[in-house]
């Protein structure tokens, strides 16, 4: 299990630094708009950043079924599903502008599951607190305010901030729980 938490912490890293060129890419596109390169680059981009994120939340899942926590190994799979369900969404979007109607209303469904989601995630990774100490507290009250901000869409733009800790803090846990189970 040592093996594959810490293996799971370098994806975070690597998914973490695979966001950050995804967010580059998309800014790109969005001001190259008749550039089909800069929409191939971000789709692959898109791509990679969903395999390895469903990598990352099965080592939560394997996390949860080593640590005896039902709700992170449900949560997990939920999150997993949710991503891998909005990918041809994101892939659409990235080819076709559709109806604002339809993308507004997309967006909200995405962002009101995400936050059930991440304050299911929250919640579970309170729970290892016993082994992970401080770690596992901080990280599972910023999922819960970050899920909370989600859900109520209106300062999901808190959410949005509070990513960016927790895509910092999932390489740290990872590797701090290599240590502990």
């Amino acid at each position: 299990m040592k093996k594959t938490l810490r293996f799971a912490a370098w994806f975070g890293i690597v998914y973490l630094i695979a966001l950050i060129f995804t967010v580059i890419f998309a800014v790109v596109k969005h001001f190259n708009p008749d550039d089909s390169t800069w929409t191939v680059t971000a789709i692959i981009a898109e791509c990679i950043c969903t395999i390895l994120f469903s990598i990352i939340m099965y080592s939560f899942y394997l996390l949860g079924k080593y640590a005896k926590n039902r709700l992170l190994r449900i949560a997990s799979i939920l999150t997993m599903l949710l991503e891998i369900i909005s990918l041809p969404f994101a892939i659409l979007f990235e080819i076709h502008q559709p109806d604002p109607v339809y993308t507004i209303t997309y967006f909200l469904i995405v962002i009101f599951l995400t936050g059930i989601v991440m304050l299911m995630m929250g919640i579970s990774l309170l729970r290892l607190n016993d082994r992970l100490k401080g770690l596992a507290t901080s990280f599972g009250v910023l999922m819960i305010i970050a899920g909370a901000s989600f859900m109520t869409i209106v300062f999901f733009f808190i959410g949005i901030v509070l990513l960016i800790p927790i895509y910092i803090m999932i390489p740290i846990l990872f590797l701090k729980a290599s240590k502990q189970y």
